[in-house]
């Protein structure tokens, strides 16, 4: 339960650290790194899944299912609510 809610937490938090990642890499790469708008966030979402994962093994360690299930939530369930509520309000 541990691995899931920081993986939540870690998804949840990629469109907001995403700015900071880029800098941070472009600054190191010296703009050698040419990397698309989509290819980014998916970067950016690799690394807070790294994060969560190091997290979650200093916590005592936990599943790859966990990690997965919470990152995915945690990265698109803002979106999935939205889209169960904009349908419940059609009917």
């Amino acid at each position: 339960m541990f691995t899931f809610l920081i993986a939540a937490i870690a998804g949840l938090a990629t469109p907001y650290v995403e700015p900071q990642i880029k800098t941070v890499l472009e600054s190191l790469t010296l703009d050698d790194l040419k990397l698309q708008e989509n290819e980014f966030r998916a970067f950016s979402f690799a690394i807070m899944m790294l994060a969560a994962a190091i997290l979650a093994g200093l916590g005592g360690g936990g599943s790859a299912i966990g990690l997965s299930a919470g990152g995915l939530l945690g990265l698109f369930g803002k979106r999935i609510l939205d889209a169960i509520q904009s349908r419940e309000k059609n009917k």
